[in-house]
């Protein structure tokens, strides 16, 4: 009959790490040589270290064996009441060949880890280091849960009297358990389970360890145990202020990457907009055409009709043809102004004297926009066509403030371009409208109350010069659009045509 014995709580005699390993965990440069015979140091290190060590990748490096969580639960469990497990000589040593058979098979084969072999086979008899009087597998499988230690290690070392391939469902990566069980049978030792089929694949017997290498607890001298906790609770805390020194530049870093990928998907969202609006303009300039033609001839005709017809009634149904006909031929010709902007006719001019001009486009409204201009500010551009993208973004702003509202014109000088802000008190557009703005006909009025093409010509207008039109956003009491120009020096004024 099978003799169980008690799961060590934390008051418990457990796997304690020598104190001589926990002092060499200190230094600046931990000796990974020295550290991993010491089973209680491997079990706390795969216990704490973060992020949790897979059977792949893990190895014990400085980024593994200098991590300050692992002093600061060093020292915490060296404070806690219990005594250490009384050393067990005869599992100490096979855990110690197991390892080195195990790491050496890994490193051969290339199936897991090489330490994290090294790992799985100084812990395979961990139920005979805390004191099991049988093989110890049930004590070690129920231990190793307790102390939350990786999946992949408890299914290792916890299900040895399972056969191989019912492991992976319990957690085990199949290249570590398999490296592991050829280490135990190459091993001969009885002071584990015997093992069932064996892996005709993996033979570890002609494997050649070094007898002499020396282990830890044979070159480590135990210092005063009480005097430990303090110096790893100071090396904690000097590891903490160097992780901080580490941790600002990788948080600025962090800052920039995560600014420029803000930039970066503005930028992304800016030139789809642009494709689908270019993709749109053909499309338009086609169709202009093709409607023109038809439309002209049906003008034609209600008018020669309208001319003859002696009914009054007739007359004016023919009249109600030819007044929607020019309705469609104004609709055109802002599609063609969207799509097919004519020839740029680039020249310096004042920005201040183009809102000035603007702004008297817009009798009726005059008194309702403010312009505050940069003095110097300078485009290089066609004025008429800039006269003409922000009289449309003027216009709109007017019908978003309200009859009442007002709108300010500014301007930003940068090194190679100045961007021109319209401002309105308005809500600004619906959330669902915002990727509609620039398109064709795409209007927030109510039908019939806008051709919903002032926002898209402005846009053609000021790509055709270089620039851009973009919806800034809203704020309190503030909706933005921006103007994009390029910046021009000296200044040479060009005349501009006053629109009465």
């Amino acid at each position: 009959m099978r003799t169980e014995t008690a799961l060590p709580t934390m008051t418990d005699p457990w796997l304690r790490p020598a104190t001589a390993s926990l002092l060499a965990l200190t230094d600046d440069l931990p000796d990974a040589r020295l550290l991993r015979d010491d089973p209680g140091l491997i079990l706390h290190i795969l216990r704490y270290s973060r992020p949790t060590p897979d059977p792949v990748t893990f190895k014990f490096d400085d980024a593994t064996l200098a991590q300050p969580g692992l002093c600061e639960t060093a020292a915490f469990l060296l404070e806690q009441p219990g005594e250490p497990a009384a050393r067990n000589r005869a599992a100490e040593e096979l855990g110690q060949r197991l390892a080195r058979i195990s790491s050496e098979l890994a490193r051969v084969t290339e199936l897991c880890s090489p330490d994290a072999a090294w790992a799985a086979g100084l812990l395979a008899p961990l139920g005979r280091y805390l004191g099991a009087i049988d093989n110890g597998v049930s004590l070690g499988r129920r231990a190793s849960a307790r102390w939350r230690l990786p999946d992949w290690l408890q299914a290792a070392i916890g299900y040895l009297d399972l056969p191989i391939e019912e492991t992976p469902a319990l957690g085990a990566h199949r290249g570590l358990t398999r490296v592991l069980r050829a280490a135990i049978r190459a091993s001969g030792t009885t002071l584990l389970p015997q093992l069932h089929e064996p892996d005709e694949d993996l033979d570890a017997r002609g494997i050649a360890l070094d007898a002499d290498v020396p282990t830890f607890r044979e070159i480590a001298r135990e210092p005063a145990p009480e005097l430990l906790p303090r110096l790893l609770r100071k090396t904690a805390q000097a590891r903490g202020r160097t992780a901080r020194s580490w941790i600002a530049p990788l948080e600025d870093r962090i800052d920039s990457l995560v600014g420029q990928l803000a930039e970066a998907r503005l930028d992304f969202d800016h030139r789809l907009r642009d494709a689908k609006l270019a993709a749109l303009a053909e499309f338009a300039a086609g169709a202009s055409h093709e409607i023109n033609n038809p439309l002209a001839v049906i003008s034609g005709n209600a008018q020669w009709l309208r001319a003859r017809e002696a009914d009054p009634d007739k007359a004016q149904y023919l009249q109600t043809i030819v007044r929607q006909t020019r309705r469609i031929h104004d609709l055109l010709t802002g599609a063609r102004q969207f799509a097919c902007p004519s020839q740029v006719k680039t020249g310096s001019h004042s920005l201040a004297a183009l809102l000035e001009i603007v702004r008297g486009d817009t009798a009726e409204a005059e008194s309702r926009i403010d312009i505050h201009p940069d003095a110097d500010s300078v485009v290089g551009a066609d004025g008429e066509q800039v006269r003409a993208a922000l009289g449309h973004l003027v216009r709109n702003a007017l019908e978003a403030a309200g009859p009442d509202g007002r709108v300010t014109l500014g301007s930003t000088i940068h090194d190679d371009r100045i961007e021109i802000h319209i401002d309105d008190g308005g809500s600004g557009p619906d959330e669902s409208a915002i990727e509609h703005l620039f398109d064709p006909f795409f209007s927030g009025r109510s039908a019939g109350r806008g051709r919903g093409l002032g926002l898209s010509i402005a846009w053609a207008l000021a790509k055709n010069n270089g620039g851009d039109v973009r919806w800034a956003g809203r704020e309190p009491g503030r909706t933005r659009f921006t103007l994009t120009l390029p910046k021009a020096i000296p200044l040479q004024d060009a005349p501009i045509r006053r629109v009465a």
